[in-house]
């Protein structure tokens, strides 16, 4: 917008300037001024020649008036230049007025012109040559022209001369109306990168780059082969310290390839490219967060009774937001995969709204240790409004290990909001998917553990039981989180029971037409505060029976309007890995 915003204005003042200058001298020096807009380089003997070919009406005296006008500023010895929105702005005047057929006249004047003037050898005179012969065939030859700028900036690139770079790619600026006409926009947009990544700025590369569609590895302008990928394979290679080969990789990646696609491109088999994309993960995560740590977890699987039959150690990585005074929110990074969302047609206690199954595609995020504790709520509470106000001891089972309850999912937003301000990372709730992924961490059973669910692992209503289960310890009331000292494959704890979760998704009675890439699934509206109706829950709690604990099982009902705030309502954040490094 601010780009737009520049270019509206220099356009005014150009059409300012022009009209000043035809105001104090009138319509015949306006005219030669016209002409004089069509070299990129002038001369007094340059303007001279063109007066008296083309605008001998003219008195003598306006090629003085032209140059020393406030229309061209001196680039050298007896050398002038227009600034290009003038040039643009009164070649235009000259098309409407003389047509297309004044502007090929022009050019084979110039051509002639600088054949016979420009024969010097030394590097100016051919960089000047060069510019006007551009200038000239722009018009009259664009594809030779296109070529032969798309030659010079892939022998500069190649050179690592990015001296010239910039020269050639100022200079191809001012060939862009005529070349955009012929059909070369890409060419121009690759050329504004390059200029970018010529003065460093990679940002500014990538956002033009971007601009050009990446359905195929290089753009080809005129039989030469261009690589918009330049500026985001150094950004890879200086920000991530990746390799040439992993920043290629990462690229195409991150421009929707396949790997089967990448492996085609590389020459490399689709498992090689899947370890490179591991590894790259692996390097960029560690570069976004430098803090991380490896921490060792308890995992158990229990018999169809809720006996423990196997207890082993785990192990994940995780990292630390601070929240302030001490307090610590603990995120653990969730490798990307697929799995089957929903419940088998014979899981004991299913609903229709888990079914139809789908296979679900997952890249990487990283969610909550446990979910939000009342110490964290409150580190966060008091920072500053976004959207709402936020009540910073909500709970009823007061303490600060225990996670906070009776909050709406409005509150849960806001909260994901204010964290996001502090952190400058994007936090917010787990579409359901990502909820059910990070539940069922690898597993197809009923419960992560198991089969069924014991009150020794969960805190639920433990007067029911599930399947072959037994009847436990009904609690009554929330835990403090991790109290059970178990936790899932990937290191999460209390995903069974204690409080309810908020995801981020609209309900929907089933998985019909739901999204197979793991985001949140929105009927209209993405603007969250004005959502209306009814969230979903997932996890269960100490208040429910334990088939609400499953790990495919969403609960809604009335309960789940997003206003409620209830006793056994929590939730646990998520940060996307992916739109980080975007």
């Amino acid at each position: 917008m601010n780009v737009d915003i520049n270019q509206t204005r220099a356009i005014r003042i150009a059409q300012l300037r022009i009209e000043g200058f035809a105001q104090h001298f009138g319509e015949a020096h306006r005219n030669l001024a016209r002409h004089a807009a069509f070299p990129l380089v002038l001369t007094p003997e340059l303007l001279y020649q063109i007066w008296a070919n083309f605008v001998p009406e003219a008195p003598w005296t306006a090629v003085a008036h032209v140059l020393l006008s406030r229309l061209c500023r001196q680039v050298g010895y007896e050398m002038y230049q227009m600034d290009i929105s003038d040039r643009n702005l009164l070649l235009q005047e000259l098309k409407e007025q003389l047509g297309k057929e004044r502007l090929n006249e022009l050019a084979e004047f110039l051509l002639d012109y600088a054949a016979q003037q420009l024969t010097d050898d030394d590097a100016d005179t051919e960089d000047l040559r060069q510019a006007q012969e551009w200038t000239a065939l722009a018009y009259i030859k664009p594809d030779e022209t296109a070529q032969e700028l798309a030659q010079a900036l892939n022998l500069r690139i190649k050179d690592e001369d990015m001296a010239e770079v910039l020269r050639l790619t100022s200079l191809a600026e001012t060939l862009a109306e005529p070349l955009k006409q012929a059909g070369f926009e890409p060419l121009i947009i690759y050329n504004r990168g390059m200029r970018s990544f010529a003065r460093g700025d990679f940002e500014g590369a990538s956002t033009e780059f971007n601009k050009i569609s990446r359905e195929r590895r290089y753009l080809e302008i005129s039989g030469v082969t261009l690589d918009p990928f330049i500026a985001d394979i150094q950004t890879y290679i200086q920000k991530y310290g990746l390799t040439e080969r992993e920043a290629e990789i990462w690229c195409l990646h991150e421009s929707n390839y396949s790997d089967d696609d990448i492996s085609r491109l590389l020459f490399v088999t689709s498992n090689t490219i899947r370890k490179h994309i591991k590894n790259i993960q692996t390097k960029i995560i560690h570069y976004l967060f430098p803090q991380i740590i490896t921490f060792t977890f308890d995992v158990v699987r229990i018999n169809t009774i809720g006996e423990i039959i196997n207890r082993e150690q785990h192990q994940s990585q995780s990292f630390s937001e601070h929240l302030g005074n001490g307090t610590v929110l603990e995120m653990v990074l969730i490798s990307g995969g697929s799995f089957l969302m929903g419940s088998p047609e014979d899981e004991l206690g299913r609903r229709e709204s888990e079914s139809p199954q789908l296979l679900v595609n997952i890249p990487q995020f990283c969610i909550g240790k446990y979910p939000v504790t009342q110490a964290q709520w409150k580190a966060v509470a008091v920072l500053p409004k976004i959207n709402r106000e936020l009540n910073p001891e909500p709970s009823y089972f007061r303490g600060d290990k225990r996670p906070v309850e009776e909050v709406s999912w409005y509150d849960a937003v806001e909260f994901c909001d204010r964290l996001t301000s502090l952190t400058k990372r994007q936090y917010r709730l787990p579409s359901e998917a990502q909820w059910e992924y990070a539940c069922r961490a690898g597993t197809t059973t009923p419960f992560h553990f198991g089969e069924t669910i014991t009150s020794e692992l969960a805190n639920y209503d433990a007067n029911y039981t599930y399947a072959a289960g037994v009847k436990g310890t009904y609690r009554e009331e929330t835990t403090e989180v991790g109290c059970f000292g178990i936790a899932n494959s990937f290191g999460l704890y209390d995903m069974h029971g204690n409080v309810d979760e908020w995801c981020l998704d609209d309900w929907h009675n089933n998985y019909e037409g739901a999204p197979t890439d793991g985001s949140a699934w929105f009927d209209d509206n993405n603007n969250l505060y004005q959502k209306q109706g009814n969230g979903v829950l997932r996890g269960g709690s100490w208040l429910l029976h334990p088939v609400f604990c499953r790990s495919a099982s969403r609960f809604s009902y009335d309960w789940a309007e997003r206003v409620s705030i209830l006793q056994h309502f929590g939730f646990r954040v998520v940060c996307e890995i992916e739109t980080i490094i975007k």
